[in-house]
C-alpha cells in the first residue's frame, strides 16, 4: 500500500490544531471563570498548558512542510515562478520587525525561480535573527550572481554565533538542534533544504569564524517566461 504522507498529514495537522484550539479555550475559560481569585501558581499552569498547546500546533505544522517540501515535484514548483528580487523582498518583509536595517542586498540578477524560494530565504533569515551577535548589530548580506552551467548562486551571510565546524553534517537534518538558544524544533533547515533539491538545487552551509553563509544553488529561468506563468508580486 502506498500511503500519501502529505495529505496524511495535512489531515493530521488539521485535527490536531481543532485539538489544540479547544485546550486553549478551555483553559482560557478556566481562568476567566476564576477571576480574581486564581493565584499566580495556578496562572502560571494556565499559561503553560497553552503555550504547550502552540507548540504542539506548530510542530504538526512543521512535519507537514517537511513532508511538503521534500514529496513537492520539479514540474509543479517551476510552474509557480516569481522574480528573484520579489523572492527576496517578500522574505524580507516576513521579518520586518526584527531585521530593521540590518540587511544588505549586494546584487540579484533578474531571473526567475521558483516562489518557494522565498520560504528558504525567509528560514535563512530567521537563522540569522535567532542566532544573532551578542552585543553588536546583527549584519546581513545577500547575493545573487549567475554562476557556470545556467545556474544561479544566492549567499546568504551574517555576522552572527556561527556553530563548531564539526557538526555542520548534522545542520540539516531534521529535529537536530546545535544550540538550546531561540529553541524551535530542527526542523526550520531541513525543510529549507527540501525545497531547494525539490527545485533541482542544492543548499550549503559554512561557518565562517565571524558568523554563517547559506549558499543556495538552482537552476533558474530566463524573465521571458509568458506573463501567464508569473505568480502576480
Amino acid at each position: 500500500m502506498i500511503v500519501d504522507w502529505p495529505t496524511v498529514l495535512n489531515h493530521l495537522v488539521h485535527d490536531v490544531r481543532s485539538l489544540a484550539r479547544k485546550g486553549i479555550t478551555h483553559a482560557q475559560l478556566l481562568e476567566r471563570e476564576m477571576g480574581d481569585s486564581i493565584g499566580p501558581d495556578m496562572r502560571t499552569h494556565l499559561l503553560a498548558i497553552t503555550s504547550s498547546q502552540k507548540d504542539l500546533t506548530r510542530l504538526m505544522e512543521g512535519l507537514r512542510g517537511l513532508a511538503e517540501s521534500t514529496s513537492t515535484g520539479y514540474d509543479l514548483l517551476w510552474n509557480d515562478v516569481q522574480e528573484l528580487e520579489t523572492v527576496v523582498l517578500s522574505a524580507r518583509i516576513q521579518q520586518q520587525h526584527e531585521l530593521a536595517d540590518c540587511v544588505t542586498v549586494v546584487s540579484l540578477p533578474a531571473v526567475l525561480v521558483p516562489l518557494k524560494m522565498h520560504a528558504v530565504i525567509g528560514e535563512l533569515l530567521r537563522n540569522a535573527i535567532q542566532f544573532r551577535p551578542t552585543g553588536r548589530q546583527l549584519e546581513i548580506r545577500i547575493q545573487g550572481e549567475q554562476a557556470p552551467e545556467n545556474r544561479l548562486r544566492i549567499q546568504i551571510e551574517d555576522n552572527g554565533e556561527g556553530w563548531d565546524p564539526m557538526l555542520t553534517d548534522r545542520l540539516f537534518q531534521p529535529f537536530q538542534r546545535l544550540s538550546a538558544v531561540g529553541g524551535g524544533f530542527g526542523l526550520g533547515l531541513s525543510i529549507a533544504r527540501g525545497w531547494v533539491e525539490s527545485a533541482g538545487g542544492r543548499l550549503v552551509a559554512e561557518s565562517t569564524g565571524s558568523g554563517a553563509r547559506f549558499t543556495i544553488e538552482l537552476p533558474f529561468q530566463r524573465t521571458s517566461v509568458p506573463a501567464d506563468k508569473l505568480n502576480p508580486s
